[in-house]
């Protein structure tokens, strides 16, 4: 009876083993802020990937966004057009305001085209 007592432990342990290293392994962070130009103003439509994984989100109107972490952990990308890409640590931090940075160079090769009507006199 006690080698029986003895085995039912040894599952026991090993299940909750188990199911410790499960949760930890689907334990996400949600990470809040806000996108800032030079000026302080919010950005629109700005992209935040979670390095390496397909986990990303976009700004909002005012430039907020929300994301689920793994674990709290990892680097954040962040990009917009006519802005510097920039990769943030995390760090276990839970809200990060980020101020984007022009990107003079990227500006130079735009080039608008119009197009219109015109009367022929």
């Amino acid at each position: 009876m006690k080698k029986f007592t003895q085995e039912k432990m040894k599952y026991a342990s090993l299940l909750f083993l188990l199911l410790l290293i499960n949760a930890a392994a689907w334990a996400q962070v949600n990470v809040k802020g806000k996108i800032s130009d030079e000026k302080g103003a919010g950005v629109s439509g700005v992209t935040i990937i979670v390095k390496g994984t397909n986990s990303g989100t976009g700004t909002d109107a005012d430039g907020n966004f929300s994301l689920n972490v793994p674990s709290g952990k990892g680097t954040l990308l962040v990009s917009s057009i006519g802005y510097v890409t920039q990769e943030l640590p995390l760090n276990n931090r839970n809200t990060i305001n980020i101020t984007l940075v022009s990107d003079v160079r990227a500006l130079e090769n735009v080039v608008v085209i119009g197009y219109g009507t015109q009367q022929k006199k």
